[in-house]
């Protein structure tokens, strides 16, 4: 697992949100695959919020792109 000081790191670059990007990613495909929750609704929950988080830190990793804060 990637430590969390390692990704506060990543973070301060410009292209630091790509990392969570993928970890997001990964764990969203993860809860569609191994289905952790019982019934077929429980596991839309976790996934929205993972996609919601990508959303957000790609709209980070955008704005340091553009390198105008």
């Amino acid at each position: 697992m990637i430590s969390p000081a390692v990704l506060t790191i990543a973070v301060a670059k410009g292209y630091g949100n790509a990392p969570i990007i993928g970890i997001n990613a990964l764990l969203a495909a993860l809860i569609l695959i191994k289905s952790p929750y019982k019934g077929d609704r429980k596991n839309y929950r976790p996934f929205t919020n993972y996609v919601i988080n990508m959303l957000i830190q790609a709209i980070y990793l955008i704005v340091g792109f553009t390198k105008n804060p």
